[in-house]
């Protein structure tokens, strides 16, 4: 059985929540009227490969718990938001594990809350736009 739409999902989240930080981050330094780091650009290859690393078990999850969604789960969209939700909570699981309650707040930086938010928003975005295919169905 092909289960595209999660691995759609997953890969464009993976992609596309590194280029969401760099806006945010570029939005932030014109407002403050402060220099636009250009090094900043290896952060996305960097946030890509630490995106796939950290995400590849609520992929795993997510791509073997498909099936028995879908059996269970008539709507498609039922189905979009239960695997979205699930989506989410495995990610922020992922972030609060790796960086703890107390040190969200690290030094002023608050990187696991801004990763978290990056890729929940991106994996809400794209729960969306994609479709499961009949195939997935």
């Amino acid at each position: 059985m092909k289960q595209n739409y999660i691995l759609k999902v997953w890969g464009s989240t993976i992609i596309a929540a590194p280029f969401l930080m760099m806006l945010a981050t570029a939005i932030i330094a014109a407002k403050k009227e402060s220099e636009f780091d250009a090094g900043g650009f290896g952060f996305i290859a960097f946030a890509i490969g630490y995106g796939f690393v950290l995400s590849l078990p609520t992929f795993l999850f997510l791509y073997f718990l498909f099936p028995i969604l879908r059996k269970r789960i008539s709507s498609i969209l039922k189905l979009k938001v239960t695997a979205l939700l699930i989506g989410v909570v495995c990610v922020l699981t992922t972030f609060f594990l790796l960086y703890e309650g107390d040190s969200y707040n690290l030094n002023g930086n608050y990187a696991a809350l801004t990763f978290s938010v990056a890729y929940s928003i991106c994996l809400a975005v794209f729960s969306f736009i994609y479709s499961p295919a009949v195939q997935d169905l």
